[in-house]
């Protein structure tokens, strides 16, 4: 997670004011808290639980990458290709 959005961070040059997540492990953790924390980022923001529609734009995107990403394309089994299409999806 940390290197995701360290990436993120390096591309745009600016770091975000806050994250909205949900509860999971990978972002409820001393490590995660502490890194925020460094870039000078407020701690995570975290959505109801259980709540549907708390965390809607993380939820949204979900959706439309699973859509986009997987639905509408054929999927190469060659690595190579593979790769160069997440790619082009990410840009």
């Amino acid at each position: 997670m940390r290197c995701q959005l360290g990436q993120m961070v390096r591309r745009v040059g600016t770091a975000p004011k806050y994250i909205i997540c949900d509860k999971d492990n990978i972002f409820d953790c001393p490590a995660l808290r502490r890194w925020v924390k460094r870039k000078g980022i407020r701690p995570p923001r975290y959505g109801a639980i259980g709540e549907h529609g708390s965390i809607a734009v993380v939820e949204r995107f979900i959706l439309t990458m699973k859509n986009e990403g997987t639905r509408k394309h054929l999927v190469s089994l060659r690595r190579e290709t593979f790769r160069g299409e997440l790619v082009l999806f990410i840009d």
